[in-house]
């Protein structure tokens, strides 16, 4: 509410900025439409990213309040739609780090590891490290996707940049989920 308060201000003090500004330099009459459109547009243009961060919102929060399986299941709907085929999830107690696996558009095998973890929550190295033995050795896979509703540690980004796995967090997540768009994961 204060940071809303604060906007609304600041949207404000533009206005009279601005209408001070074109009444100066132009016919009064038309001015004050010319800043009540320009007004309108940025409540506007404000109230779609509000829009869009709350259905981001709901959409996390939902996933963090689903069971195991929905989340995989989730994943594995994504990957299905975004072109993958044998999608099959395989998440479950000695799954041993592949929740879901699948066959790429190029035919390169890819182990997806899904992990729904509470907002604030990170995935550490130590998981990652985990992630990348099991993912080369056990599974044999071309690649790896890790997917979480949390966020990741440095260190757990520069291990998977080191070894081409590819890390996607609540933010980009709920962001493929929501906007309609094919997230830029998933192209490899």
């Amino acid at each position: 509410p204060a940071r809303f308060v604060r906007w609304i201000i600041g949207v404000g003090l533009l206005m009279a900025a601005l209408y001070g500004t074109v009444t100066s330099f132009a016919d009064p009459a038309w001015a004050l439409p010319a800043v009540i459109g320009f007004g309108a547009a940025i409540v506007l243009l404000a109230l779609l990213t509000l829009h869009r961060r709350l259905r981001r919102r709901r959409t996390l929060d939902r996933l963090i309040s689903g069971t195991p399986t929905e989340f995989e299941e989730t994943v594995a709907r994504m990957m299905r739609g975004q072109g993958f085929r044998g999608v099959r999830r395989t998440g479950g107690a000695g799954d041993l780090t592949a929740d879901v696996v699948a066959t790429d558009r190029a035919g390169r095998t890819v182990v997806v590891q899904c992990k729904r973890y509470q907002t604030g929550r990170t995935v550490g190295s130590k998981e990652l490290q985990t992630f990348i033995g099991m993912q080369r050795i056990h599974h044999e896979a071309d690649y790896g996707i890790y997917v979480t509703t949390a966020s990741f540690t440095r260190p757990a980004r520069e291990l998977a940049e080191r070894h081409g796995i590819t890390l996607v967090d609540g933010v980009a997540l709920t962001a493929a989920l929501t906007g309609g768009q094919r997230p830029t994961w998933m192209r490899r």
